[in-house]
């Protein structure tokens, strides 16, 4: 009789723990953006990031493709993150979206250039899902374009740095730095502040091939022009 009791008790716990599974699987779906704050605030960020896929997915609105972004970003969800910055990456408005994001940090150096953000985490997502080799190739055929200036983009900064660069590679990041520095050495206010981020980054990466103390002055320089903005 106890036994039986158990069971029962045993299957109808099952039950209804599979019928409240249902019934969330359904309101996922027919409710995505609500459940995806709903796990949100249970801090299930992975049912929470599904959900919003579910709900943006179809999206062609930029701010939907930039909301997505930064929720796959804040997960670490790197196929996700894939995703939604190739979605922003192939964007016509994102130039423009760019802009008016500058807008609404005017005096924030670290938040100019969301491009060179989005950027960074699609080189980083590929690296981290298994196509190295497309993340170093999009790295460099970015860096290739870029003009130097406060727009400067540099997605090298998102590969592995266990990466080993070819010699071609290390003299097209060392060509770019010197571009980027002559613009920085020329400017004043907000878009030199905006270089000296760039320029930080790309640091950083030449740290990995070269001597610092080859660097070091312009090191100093990099660094007190941060300062003054931090």
């Amino acid at each position: 009789m106890k036994n039986l009791v158990v069971k029962t008790i045993f299957i109808s716990a099952l039950m209804f723990l599979c019928l409240a599974f249902s019934i969330l699987g359904i309101l996922s779906v027919s409710m995505p953006l609500n459940m995806s704050k709903f796990y949100a605030n249970l801090g299930m960020k992975e049912l929470s990031l599904d959900c919003s896929h579910i709900y943006y997915k179809a999206s062609s609105d930029i701010n939907d493709q930039f909301t997505m972004f930064n929720q796959a970003v804040q997960a670490k969800n790197y196929e996700y993150t894939k995703r939604y910055a190739k979605k922003l990456i192939d964007n016509e408005y994102l130039s423009d979206f760019v802009i008016y994001l500058n807008e609404l940090h005017p005096s924030n150096i670290y938040l100019q250039n969301e491009a060179n953000r989005i950027y960074q985490n699609y080189v980083e997502a590929l690296n981290n899902t298994k196509q190295k080799d497309n993340a170093i190739e999009f790295a460099f055929n970015n860096l290739e374009v870029q003009e130097a200036n406060e727009k400067f983009c540099f997605a090298v900064y998102g590969l592995d740095k266990k990466v080993n660069f070819s010699s071609a590679q290390k003299t097209l990041i060392k060509d770019k730095y010197q571009e980027l520095l002559d613009y920085f050495n020329k400017e004043t206010g907000l878009n030199k502040g905006v270089a000296a981020v760039r320029l930080s980054e790309m640091l950083s990466v030449i740290f990995r091939f070269e001597e610092q103390s080859k660097y070091q002055n312009t090191f100093d320089l990099v660094k007190a022009e941060l300062k003054l903005w931090a």
